[in-house]
């Protein structure tokens, strides 16, 4: 399989994941996958916003009927060896026939949704997202081939690495202006393309995985 990755860092390393076991429905145990993902935000195929939020019918704590909000936000993962590991070891299924990457697809439910929408993620930002549960869904493609896609429920995030975050930092770090100074050539601006691999190398991520 391919390294898609220059310097080497693993997308198996954006999984901040731990195997345990919660109360399912009616009270059985279960197994679970939960932790942390971290996620470069995308646009999904065909939509213009990188968020979308719905109204479903639900139940409150008291089992009333209630509507409820869910805001999805989607990301993207290649698959390199390490990665595939990853998968193998926390959900049991082998993604390395996923040559194109591995679509993530989280959920935020209700006040946490909401506070998501108010951040207003925008492609390519870095957020880290704590999840309850991940599952590995698989699904058949047009050929009939399996393909599978990761998704998780969380129940809070947090941004790591955000375009207006950045573009607002030499503002708050700039000094009073002074004597006007000679103009000085500035470096060509760095592309907007889909993030670098050298953005991956960027994160630090020492833990190690469990294999």
């Amino acid at each position: 399989m391919a390294n898609n990755n220059a310097n080497n860092t693993s997308n198996a390393y954006m999984l901040k994941l731990t195997k345990g076991i919660a109360k399912g429905k009616g009270g059985a145990i279960v197994d679970v996958v939960h932790g942390g993902l971290k996620l470069f935000v995308r646009k999904p195929y065909g939509s213009q916003t990188t968020l979308t939020m719905r109204e479903v019918d639900g139940r409150d704590r008291d089992g009333n009927p209630t509507k409820r909000k869910v805001v999805n936000v989607e990301g993207f993962y290649h698959t390199d060896e390490t990665f595939v590991k990853a998968i193998q070891y926390f959900f049991g299924k082998d993604v390395s026939s996923e040559t194109r990457g591995l679509t993530v697809r989280i959920a935020l439910w209700d006040k946490a949704g909401e506070r998501l929408m108010k951040f207003d993620p925008q492609e390519k930002d870095l957020y880290m997202f704590f999840i309850r549960e991940a599952h590995l869904e698989e699904f058949q493609r047009r050929d009939n081939s399996v393909g599978y896609s990761l998704t998780a429920t969380a129940f809070d995030f947090e941004p790591i690495r955000t375009q207006k975050r950045e573009n607002a930092a030499p503002a708050q770090n700039a000094a009073p202006a002074q004597n006007a100074a000679p103009a000085q050539a500035t470096a060509p601006a760095q592309s907007a393309n889909v993030p670098a691999y050298d953005d991956y190398a960027a994160i630090d991520d020492s833990e190690d995985l469990p294999f």
